[in-house]
């Protein structure tokens, strides 16, 4: 989803939205109070499209990926000959993808709890419509236009997410069979193999992979 969603902004924008004391005539009120229980259905959408998404498949993942890489930078001075141009090539474009599911993992649950507090923000202004309660500031029309382009966004950031883990698992799936061949071959030259995975929340070591 690169660094353009900040989901901090959204869910404290959401919440700023103020809907305490009366304006806007009953009619209006209640037209503008349908439309704002069409967005429940874009917020659905949003939701569908993240349960196609396993963030914790992608957590895993990107675990792994960290900890096969941080094992072949140590073991390639151990080797004994020169690492090639198209070997250093895929272990890169391997090393690469471990930073994708990991914006995929951590980005999930932030959007997940978007969705939920626009969710309830969407429900109370409803409410809010349909009881002639808005502050005397806002109309019913820019109350609902706000809550649509916060359900817009989190639509998009959700088909965004479903883009890169779709695109980073199809990579991981072309690159892995490689990569344990290239373990492999590690572990005839020199004997070692990669350590086991430390349980999930526990510290793994550096937070970055360097470089080849």
């Amino acid at each position: 989803m690169n660094r353009r969603m900040n989901t901090n902004n959204i869910l404290a924008s959401a919440l700023g939205l103020l809907l305490l004391a009366g304006c806007g005539t009953p009619a209006a009120n209640e037209k503008a109070a349908v439309e704002a229980e069409k967005l429940a259905a874009v917020l659905g959408s949003a939701d569908s499209i993240l349960n196609k998404v396993d963030a914790e498949k992608a957590e895993d993942i990107a675990r792994q990926i960290k900890n096969n890489s941080q094992f072949i930078q140590s073991s390639i001075p151990k080797m004994g000959d020169t690492l090639d141009f198209n070997t250093a090539l895929f272990l890169t474009d391997y090393r690469s993808l471990y930073k994708n599911f990991e914006v995929v993992e951590k980005n999930h649950g932030l959007l997940r709890r978007a969705i939920d507090s626009t969710r309830i923000n969407l429900g109370n202004l409803v409410n809010d419509l349909r009881s002639n309660s808005l502050n005397a500031g806002i109309t019913p029309d820019s109350a609902v236009a706000y809550e649509a382009r916060q359900a817009s966004q989190l639509y998009a950031f959700a088909g965004d997410i479903q883009k890169r883990y779709i695109q980073a698992s199809s990579q991981y799936d072309t690159l892995v069979p490689r990569v344990n061949q290239y373990l492999e071959l590690i572990k005839t030259r020199t004997g070692n193999v990669p350590m086991p995975l430390p349980p999930k929340g526990e510290k793994e070591g550096k937070n970055e992979i360097e470089r080849y």
